[in-house]
């Protein structure tokens, strides 16, 4: 756990951005990295970070990246890379304690032993040691830290809270102005904890086989006990032709004739379909011989009832 710790420590910190504080640290003097000036490597605000400290930044993280990469050896640009984070921690590092100190930020041993007992780190929460059904087990670590004596996980721990404690203060201080709507905070909660999980089965009816015993009697008994069920609304099945004029006494005299010879015909066996094409004034249902298709006992033509 104490080489998890001191692999880890460096690259424990609070996110946090506000206008203000991002412009302070764009607009911070940071002068002479890696430049000829003696023994000074980095100088930011006129804080000074000598040789000695920047290489043994450097010796760190490339153990540590090893740990993590393998121990083959570095490449240039892995090295280089290493480099430049060394310096960004190392600016980073400074600005932050101008800062800390401009607001007069300080960490108490009180604070740090409050933390220590009631937000442990994460690789202490994966420890299974501290772990009671694979579940982190808070009182297995306070009793382990009111009974350790290894001082020097003590002192890499306390460390730890030291960087992280002044962190947390000023991500108060700098976001204690920011007011968010109920609204909003609705919002990002449903966005983070909302979710839906669907599953479906398509069952096809026709291609499950009957293996049901229902007799004809008990099927007989269930629709007449359960008569409602199985109501459906009167319909017919019309046909018809139409003729379109406002009649007039000859007109009215001309339809009957008409009528008449169209029901001889009829009546003589010509086909109702045939005479329909041909005599009658819709042309829709007259195409289709007058089939008017299903239609409702109490409603209007037009298509089959379903």
């Amino acid at each position: 756990m104490l080489r998890s710790l001191r692999s880890s420590a460096k690259y424990i910190a609070i996110v946090f951005v506000t206008i203000p504080f991002v412009l302070w640290l764009a607009t911070a003097q940071v002068s002479s990295i890696l430049g000829p000036s003696g023994n000074v490597v980095l100088r930011v605000n006129g804080k000074e970070f000598q040789v000695n400290e920047y290489q043994q930044r450097v010796q760190i993280a490339s153990e540590q990246y090893r740990q993590q990469n393998g121990t083959a050896p570095l490449t240039r640009e892995e090295d280089q890379q290493i480099q430049n984070q060394v310096i960004n921690q190392m600016i980073q590092d400074a600005l932050l304690q101008q800062e800390y100190d401009r607001l007069g930020i300080r960490v108490s041993a009180e604070e740090i032993i409050d933390m220590a007992h009631n937000s442990p780190p994460p690789e202490v929460m994966r420890d299974p040691q501290f772990q009671t059904d694979s579940q982190f087990d808070l009182r297995k670590w306070q009793q382990f830290l009111s009974t350790t004596s290894d001082r020097n996980l003590l002192a890499q721990i306390e460390g730890i809270y030291r960087e992280q404690i002044p962190r947390i203060k000023l991500a108060q201080y700098l976001t204690s102005d920011v007011y968010i709507s109920d609204a909003k905070l609705w919002r990002i909660y449903k966005d983070q904890h909302d979710s839906v999980r669907i599953a479906s089965l398509a069952v096809w009816p026709a291609t499950i086989p009957d293996t049901s015993t229902i007799n004809d009697a008990e099927l007989s008994a269930y629709i007449k006990k359960h008569p409602d069920d199985f109501k459906r609304p009167g319909v017919a099945y019309v046909r018809f032709l139409t003729v379109p004029r406002t009649p007039s006494p000859a007109d009215s005299a001309a339809a009957r004739a008409r009528v008449a010879r169209v029901r001889s015909e009829l009546a003589r066996g010509a086909k109702f379909e045939d005479v329909a094409r041909r005599e009658s004034s819709d042309s829709t249902s007259g195409q289709r011989g007058g089939d008017l298709g299903w239609i409702k006992h109490a409603g209007a033509a037009g298509g089959r009832a379903q």
